[in-house]
């Protein structure tokens, strides 16, 4: 049983929008998944109690912060990354904030 609520394409994609980023290239927007409806309402619970809209479950994934936070600043590879993003989509991930 896979614990990821991320598409089959999206390690593919997500790779390739960092790797296009590095050789100055421009990325285009990918839909990598989908968030389970625990973690929606959770986020979306928190949103809430911040004067924020609600988000939908559709997880879109562009690369520019990954990669010029993590790859770039912080010295992450890619498979890095990737395994932070795929770990945080993990469908037993919970929603964790700060207080306001």
């Amino acid at each position: 049983m896979t614990l990821l609520p991320l598409s089959e394409e999206a390690p593919a994609l997500i790779r390739a929008n960092p790797e296009e980023l590095q050789n100055g290239n421009r990325v285009r927007l990918v839909v990598i998944g989908t968030l389970t409806d625990a973690q929606l309402e959770a986020i979306n619970q928190d949103r809430h109690a911040h004067g924020y809209p609600p988000i939908v479950a559709e997880v879109v994934f562009v690369g520019r912060h990954i990669y010029e936070s993590r790859i770039v600043r912080d010295s992450y590879t890619v498979d890095d990354a990737l395994d932070q993003i795929a770990n945080g989509m993990r469908s037993d991930s919970v929603c964790s904030t700060l207080p306001p």
